[in-house]
């Protein structure tokens, strides 16, 4: 029987061997690296610094009427609202709503902190107020939430927890139909949404929490002398459990290392509320 005829020699083996061992060890400067973490560390120090000053600045303000900035708010909200699903945020919506027609201008007060602003809609709401249904069932499903005022308006809002990519946007598609075949002047229809990359869904317009909830921030001052200071504290525990939990936005004390890269966002979205600039 011939003998299969081996490649190299044990010396050969070994010196190729010796060669491979030679390429996995360590030889490389982490110099590069560590200054890479050091200029990250530096910055997100800056920004911590600034985002502190932001929300000191509307704890001061919002201190004077009894209330406290929504990031600070440690009220246990936002861990009951964590792993819940969208039906305990549009439940919450729902009373928010109704506790806004409370004040002076009633439905209007709806309208200004969903964002529509309709001359006609708005001067037909004011000193009116919306009757609101929450998980309405019509023949394509259930509807999160329908606002009506008579014959005049219907308005309905589909609550999500998560961007319009990724949540179920083509259900909408048949809401739009039923909505359309309602005997009303103005019909509106609205995806609130962490995030969308488009304006429309099925004919739903995209209103974002972001915009929501920085309208809410600023109507502090007026719901805490139209409702009163403990209603007015609930607006706070649901603005931080949202800004908490959808829109993934911290305060300092509370973030770890991980979150510190949503410092950024954090600034923007307080700074916005500050300058009052909401479309």
């Amino acid at each position: 029987m011939k003998a299969v005829k081996t490649i190299g020699t044990d010396s050969e083996s070994t010196t190729i061997l010796r060669v491979w061992a030679s390429l996995g060890t360590p030889g490389v400067s982490w110099n590069p690296v560590a200054k890479m973490v050091r200029a990250a560390e530096v910055q997100a120090e800056r920004l911590e610094s600034r985002l502190i000053e932001l929300l000191e600045n509307s704890d001061e303000v919002l201190s004077r009427i009894s209330l406290c900035e929504p990031l600070f708010a440690d009220a246990g909200l936002n861990r009951w609202l964590t792993e819940d699903r969208e039906e305990a945020y549009s439940d919450w919506l729902e009373w928010i709503l109704g506790q806004l027609q409370l004040l002076q201008g009633g439905a209007a007060n709806i309208l200004s902190v969903l964002g529509i602003a309709d001359s006609d809609i708005v001067a037909g709401c004011e000193s009116r107020e919306f009757k609101i249904v929450r998980e309405y069932y019509m023949q394509w499903g259930r509807l999160d939430l329908l606002l009506t005022i008579d014959d005049f308006l219907i308005l309905v809002i589909e609550v999500k927890k998560y961007s319009a990519e990724a949540s179920d946007t083509a259900k909408q598609k048949g809401y739009y139909e039923w909505l359309r075949k309602q005997h009303f002047r103005h019909l509106k229809a609205l995806l609130l949404v962490p995030d969308a990359a488009e304006l429309e869904y099925e004919n739903f317009s995209r209103l974002l929490w972001e915009d929501v909830c920085i309208r809410l921030r600023r109507l502090l001052p007026e719901l805490q002398k139209g409702i009163g200071p403990v209603k007015a504290a609930m607006f706070v525990a649901f603005i931080s459990a949202v800004e908490t939990n959808l829109l993934n936005l911290v305060a300092p004390e509370h973030a770890d290392s991980v979150e510190r890269i949503s410092y950024a966002r954090t600034i923007k979205h307080i700074e916005k509320y500050l300058r009052g600039s909401v479309a």
